[in-house]
């Protein structure tokens, strides 16, 4: 084989092996605007537009996006034997490795993408492909972990998460509160190497939405240090305890919704300094924003106050929270949140926890708190009827959607076995009805073996199957107001 034989042959396997891991992914473009309405839908939020024609959001295109790292399956090892036998006999320069490692840094932690890069100038081709072919695998190659870049599978750019312990993924850990769950058995469920700060056995709603989409976990924005490369598909500022109110979150010493949109504010500073203005506008604008909060305004806030209900009526109250939620939600809407899901308050009266104590209230024929339900149910109606027509005054070219998870959740505590439940009346942690945070530990008696068959995981929080199952009901409603 002469040298120009040679020459072409580098140069075909090169531009191959370039385009396979640099192909550029675009996103459909296009400016509508959708919000959810009780009025003229379905009664689960089905979505109603302004112009009273179906909508998505707000498109663009997006910037290139790295692909998607295969899960391994029993041909991979041999694939990649077979590749660096080919490579090997053409004798390829070790450029190309560090083009690859380069390529690949955002989904290598910390100190393995730089060590893994200087191994590969140094040792050329064969021992730094090899090596950065280890590092990937030995990171870990789970579902929804190591995507880089936005997926094929989503219209978003990332997911950025907003509310309170029914989201927050590990926020308080690094806050001094006695509202955190970084120990056992919390987090007992959980997939390998992931860390503990989940109010539940194992993953939350938004960490299964992220697997759909094909996203990253989330991280929590407190705890970002050695993981920035990350940052680029999302994050994660919710914090148990809180809710629209800054009082809700000041008595626990946790983060305030309003905390949670300056922290945003520096989220996209520091995407600025990582990847330029455009793009960062482009991760900003293109995300798909959860909002999960408002249940510990009442349970934690109001109905243990007896100074703001003599302060407010239950009616006044919840007007003060609305006109809280619009300036937080412009707030948003100003840094460049463009496509909004606001998740509905739960039936906070079936809780067991607040059966246990606001039970002398009075329950419902279900065996639900009644004032808490009808607070709940009410706030929820409220919202549609009167924030979202000023949203979608002032908010031009947004899609903010509230989804209705009420009704679900209600049925599910109610008539837990047709939903494959057999209790929903107490916690699997201890016994059930009190144990929440620092009270559901290790040494808590009568802890269940398998939460699968349980609503809820301690007396407050829902059981990670519950939260899957709220994934599969959400998640044709946001297929179909983001159309996609």
């Amino acid at each position: 084989m002469d040298t120009r034989e040679k020459s072409i042959k580098r140069k075909i396997v090169g531009q191959t092996l370039f385009f396979s891991f640099f192909k550029a992914r675009k996103r459909p473009s296009g400016q509508r605007n959708l919000f959810y309405s009780k009025r003229g839908s379905t009664g689960n939020g089905i979505p109603i537009s302004s112009k009273g024609a179906w909508g998505g959001r707000e498109g663009g295109t997006s910037a290139s996006a790295v692909a998607d790292i295969p899960e391994p399956d029993a041909n991979t090892i041999p694939r990649v034997n077979a590749l660096l036998v080919k490579l090997t006999l053409l004798d390829l320069r070790f450029w190309i490795c560090g083009k690859l490692a380069h390529t690949l840094k955002s989904v290598i932690v910390g100190d393995n993408y730089h060590q893994t890069t200087m191994m590969a100038g140094k040792k050329g081709l064969r021992g730094g492909l090899f090596l950065l072919i280890t590092a990937v695998l030995a990171a870990g190659l789970e579902r929804g972990v190591l995507t880089a870049e936005a997926s094929s599978r989503s219209p978003f750019s990332a997911m950025i998460m907003l509310g309170d312990s029914t989201i927050d993924v590990g926020t308080n850990n690094a806050l001094d509160t006695v509202l955190k769950c970084d120990f056992p058995p919390y987090g007992r469920d959980m997939p390998v190497n992931l860390p503990k700060g989940r109010f539940s056995d194992g993953l939350l709603t938004p960490d299964y939405l992220a697997e759909e989409f094909g996203f990253p976990y989330q991280i929590s924005f407190e705890n970002r240090a050695g993981h920035e490369g990350q940052l680029l598909t999302g994050v994660n500022f919710a914090s148990s305890g809180s809710g629209w109110l800054n009082l809700t979150a000041k008595i626990y010493n946790v983060n305030s919704f309003g905390k949670q949109v300056d922290q945003l504010r520096e989220y996209k500073y520091e995407l600025i300094a990582m990847v330029g203005m455009s793009r960062a506008e482009d991760i900003i604008s293109n995300a798909l924003y959860m909002i999960s909060t408002g249940a510990n305004d009442y349970i934690l806030s109001y109905f243990i106050n007896p100074l703001l209900q003599e302060k407010y009526t239950i009616s006044q109250y919840q007007q003060l929270i609305r006109d809280t939620q619009f300036g937080y939600l412009k707030d948003m809407y100003d840094v460049g949140a463009r496509n909004v899901l606001i998740t509905s308050i739960p039936p906070i009266g079936c809780l067991p926890a607040a059966v246990s104590i606001y039970g002398y209230k009075g329950l419902d024929e279900d065996g639900c708190v009644k004032v808490l339900s009808e607070t709940a149910s009410s706030y929820n109606a409220d919202t549609v009827r009167e924030l979202l027509p000023r949203i979608h005054q002032d908010f031009p070219g947004a899609n903010f959607v509230f989804m209705d998870s009420y009704n679900y959740l209600y049925d599910v505590f109610v008539h837990p076995q047709s939903h494959g439940y057999k209790e929903s009346r107490r916690g699997c942690c201890g016994t059930g009805l009190v144990e929440v945070a620092l009270l559901c530990n290790e040494a808590s008696p009568g802890t269940c073996k398998n939460a699968s068959e349980y609503v809820f995981w301690d007396s407050v929080h829902p059981t990670t199957t519950v939260y899957r199952g709220l994934k599969d009901y959400l998640l044709p409603m946001i297929k179909e107001a983001f159309s996609f």
